[in-house]
């Protein structure tokens, strides 16, 4: 959440991705899926509107969203204070530990650079994904 509506879509694909990590990578990244509050402060009460709304169209995305008042807020959260007058939770956010999760990349894009073929000139515009019979991904010719 918080993210503009259009990333969403990329967003939800990274997250099926770090939630399948450890067999991707072959690492523990220390991927932990704790979560994400935002809160609406009472001296901003204009901004339930623009969370509610921001919630239907994240809804739309596959983004799923809690809106809770205040109340429910510190019933599940009981350290939010009383200045907070209502927010949206996203259970499914999560984070790495990016000690971990930048050397595994870098690892599995090096393993991985053996079967990719990157765009030429005359096949930029094309997706260089087509796997032949041994496996190796070739560029499409024009």
């Amino acid at each position: 959440q918080g993210r503009p509506i259009f990333q969403l879509p990329l967003a939800n694909r990274a997250l099926r991705i770090w939630r399948e990590s450890r067999e991707l990578l072959g690492a523990d990244v220390e991927y932990l899926q704790s979560g994400h509050i935002r809160v609406c402060f009472r001296e901003r009460p204009e901004n339930i509107g623009k969370m509610e709304e921001y919630a239907a169209l994240a809804r739309e995305e596959g983004l799923e969203l809690e809106l809770l008042t205040a109340n429910a807020l510190r019933e599940k959260f009981p350290w939010v204070g009383p200045d907070v007058l209502a927010g949206s939770y996203s259970p499914h956010d999560g984070h790495a530990n990016p000690r971990l999760a930048a050397p595994a990349f870098a690892f599995g894009i090096d393993l991985a650079l053996p079967t990719l073929t990157w765009p030429t000139p005359d096949t930029a515009t094309q997706a260089c994904a087509t796997p032949t019979e041994t496996g190796t991904p070739t560029c499409p010719q024009q």
